[in-house]
């Protein structure tokens, strides 16, 4: 016989964002997160809304920068070697049309 385990997802999500709230405020400095989006894609859009939504519930400080698609990848390079304090964490290696999202002083 198998174990049916059931999840509820919004039960789980919920407790997990808590237990992220609770390390997040007794974390100095505030972590923050620093969002550079290329390009202006409804999905990437949704998904930039959706992180920046979750961030804020859990205390992290969000930092979001919308470039436009026309964003060459030397100016990209350029924004990121003037910002020592960036470390990637997700980026493509195609510039037009992608959310690359960088982590500010985690």
């Amino acid at each position: 016989m198998k174990n049916n385990i059931f999840i509820n997802i919004k039960e789980y999500v919920a407790k997990r964002k808590s237990e992220i709230a609770e390390k997040v405020a007794k974390t100095f400095p505030m972590p923050q997160i620093a969002i550079i989006q290329v390009g202006d894609l409804e999905a990437s859009n949704r998904y930039v809304r959706n992180k920046i939504k979750d961030c804020e519930e859990v205390g992290i400080r969000t930092l979001h920068t919308k470039l436009p698609e026309s964003t060459s990848a030397s100016t990209l390079k350029y924004c990121f070697a003037n910002a020592p304090t960036l470390r990637p964490f997700s980026m493509s290696d195609s510039v037009k049309s992608e959310t690359s999202a960088f982590s500010l002083g985690l």
